[in-house]
C-alpha cells in the first residue's frame, strides 16, 4: 500500500457543506484507526467517506482536492474503478500537480490487463510533472496570429529591400505558423473528441467488447477487467459504445462502467 492514499487532503467548501465534509472526514479517519484491527469495519467507513464525498459533489462542489479524497477513499474501501476514475477527474483540474499523476500511476498498477502489450493500456504520459497538456487557447491563438503577421510584414519588407534576412525570417515564420496552426486544429479537434466522448471506467472483471448492443452479438478482443479507463461514444438503452486507448471500438453493458458525471 502506498503511504500517499492515507492521507487526507484540506478540502474547501461552502459553509452548508462542512457538515458533510465533518463527516466524510471522519470516517476516513476511523477507517484509518481500524485498518490493522478490523479490516472488513475499515472498508465499511471508507465506502461511507466515499458517499460522503459523492454528495459533496452532487451538491456542485467540483476541485482537485474532493476528488483526490474521494479516489483515495474508494480504493482503500475497495473500489478500485471508482479511485481511478476520481483521480482522473482530479487530474483534469489540476493538471500540473505531479503528486496526482503519481497516484494515478499507482492505481493504473493495480489494474489486471488480459494480455500483454499495449492492449486496452492508458498511453503513457512523458510530460514533465510542471508542464500542462496542450490546450486550445486564446495565448495559443495570438501566439499563432503574431508569427502568421510577422511571416507576412518580413516577406513585404524583402520586397521593398532585397534584404535576405527578411526573406528567410519570413519564410521560417511562415512555415512556423503552417506547422502551429496544423497543431492547433489537432488540438482542437481532440479537445471536441473528448468533450463528446466522457471519461469511464470498466467496473467488472472479464468483459468482452461486443459487435453491437446486445449479448447475441459477437464478442471481439481480449477481455477487460475492473480498472480499465475507456472514453463513450454513445449510450443506447443497456448498452454503451466505448473507444479504447488503442482505438478499439465495441460495446459493453453501460452497468458494466463507471460514467464520469
Amino acid at each position: 500500500m502506498a503511504w500517499f492514499l492515507l492521507i487526507g487532503l484540506s478540502l474547501p467548501v461552502l459553509p452548508d457543506d462542512r457538515g458533510v465534509k465533518a463527516q466524510a472526514e471522519a470516517e476516513f479517519a476511523e477507517g484509518l484507526r481500524l485498518r490493522d484491527s478490523d479490516y472488513p469495519r475499515s472498508q465499511r467507513c471508507f465506502a461511507a467517506a466515499a458517499r460522503l464525498y459523492r454528495e459533496l459533489q452532487r451538491r456542485g462542489v467540483r476541485n482537485a482536492a474532493l476528488f483526490r479524497n474521494l479516489g483515495r477513499s474508494s480504493f482503500l474501501a475497495g473500489d478500485l474503478p471508482g479511485a481511478i476514475l476520481a483521480y482522473r477527474q482530479a487530474l483534469q483540474l489540476a493538471p500540473t500537480a505531479g503528486d496526482i499523476r503519481q497516484e494515478l500511476e499507482y492505481l493504473r498498477e493495480q489494474v489486471v490487463f488480459a494480455t500483454p502489450g499495449a492492449y486496452a493500456r492508458p498511453p503513457a504520459d512523458e510530460r514533465p510533472p510542471w508542464l500542462p497538456p496542450l490546450r486550445p487557447s486564446p495565448w495559443l491563438l495570438t501566439t499563432w496570429l503574431v508569427a502568421y503577421s510577422a511571416g507576412w510584414f518580413c516577406l513585404v519588407r524583402w520586397r521593398q529591400s532585397a534584404r535576405r534576412g527578411f526573406l528567410a525570417g519570413g519564410a521560417l515564420l511562415l512555415i512556423g505558423a503552417i506547422l502551429g496552426g496544423y497543431g492547433l486544429l489537432q488540438l482542437d479537434r481532440q479537445e471536441l473528441r473528448e468533450r463528446q466522448s466522457p471519461l469511464a471506467v470498466v467496473s467488472q472483471d472479464g468483459l468482452r467488447l461486443r459487435r453491437g448492443d446486445a449479448w447475441t452479438y459477437p464478442e471481439v478482443h481480449p477481455p477487460l477487467n475492473r480498472g480499465v479507463e475507456v472514453r463513450v461514444i454513445l449510450v443506447r438503452g443497456a448498452w454503451a459504445q466505448v473507444r479504447l486507448s488503442g482505438g478499439e471500438i465495441g460495446w459493453l453493458p453501460r452497468e458494466a462502467i463507471l460514467l464520469a458525471e
